[in-house]
């Protein structure tokens, strides 16, 4: 990867995916660029006519927001010891980031913090990520707001089922996977017995692939219990197991402008406590 790029919001949640591109970069030995994007105003004509001065006091509250989230994006990007490039735009920030982010190799994107809610699944919850994944071509980094950003990259789980979308996230994380000390190929599967030879096979055929890139992957069939969804095992067994971070394709759909994530993606984001790249 040669660059990353740091998404950011007036209202952004956390610093947690500030510190996960800069170890991102650091990784990768990537440029950052930091894209902050302020949404335009609309100012009514009766609050115009009444203060003469309305524009220069409101560039000027933006010109603080700004400085605060650069001083903010500054203090949590040195521990990695990555510089970054500053970019500052104005507008609807699903359009302006969904258009900088097909000209760079991954970005990043905050999450809210919803843990422990299974209830979050509503379209309109994560505004952002949606059409990124849809419509950026890019992979993209989602980092919840209380990810504690200790490492990144080191241990990797990939979540792999053959699909399209699995490959593509598969072959976008392969600079990150090349790097990692671990990486597991989960592949869920609704039964295991002694004669299922197949999820073996199917994981014997990408592990040679990956190796052909110099990345060493061990394949792990998992049986989905009874009464559980898929994003459950896959969150439990990246806990359970140290990961630092989900690798997935992820599914959808567009409803006019609205971008519905598949339902084990959106499991998966709504609830993960480690950043997770989605791919579509």
């Amino acid at each position: 990867m040669k660059e990353i790029l740091l998404c950011l919001e007036p209202t952004t949640p956390s610093m947690a995916h500030v510190r996960a591109a800069a170890w991102a970069a650091a990784l990768q030995g990537a440029r950052l660029t930091v894209l902050f994007v302020q949404p335009e105003r609309d100012i009514p004509l009766a609050v115009r006519l009444q203060m003469k001065d309305v524009d220069r006091v409101l560039a000027l509250s933006d010109r603080e927001i700004a400085d605060k989230a650069r001083d903010l994006t500054a203090a949590a990007v040195q521990p990695a010891g990555v510089g970054y490039h500053w970019v500052e735009a104005a507008g609807l920030a699903e359009e302006i980031m969904v258009r900088r982010s097909r000209t760079t190799d991954l970005a990043v994107v905050a999450l809210p913090s919803r843990e422990g809610n299974k209830g979050a699944d509503e379209p309109g919850a994560d505004p952002l990520i949606g059409p990124l994944v849809m419509h950026s071509g890019r992979p993209i980094l989602a980092v919840p707001a209380n990810a504690a950003i200790t490492s990144f990259g080191r241990r990797v789980v990939v979540c792999w089922d053959g699909g399209r979308e699995c490959s593509r996230a598969l072959h976008d994380a392969l600079p990150i996977l090349q790097k990692a000390k671990s990486v597991d190929l989960l592949m869920v599967v609704h039964q295991l017995s002694e004669g299922d030879g197949e999820p073996i096979e199917f994981g014997s055929s990408v592990r040679s692939h990956l190796a052909q890139h110099g990345v060493s992957a061990e394949a792990r069939a998992v049986a989905l219990p009874v009464g559980r969804g898929v994003d459950d095992l896959l969150l439990d067994w990246a806990e359970n197991n140290a990961a630092d971070l989900i690798v997935m394709g992820a599914f959808g759909r567009s409803r006019l402008r609205e971008i519905v994530l598949g339902s084990v993606t959106h499991g998966v984001i709504s609830r993960s406590r480690i950043p997770v790249l989605l791919s579509h």
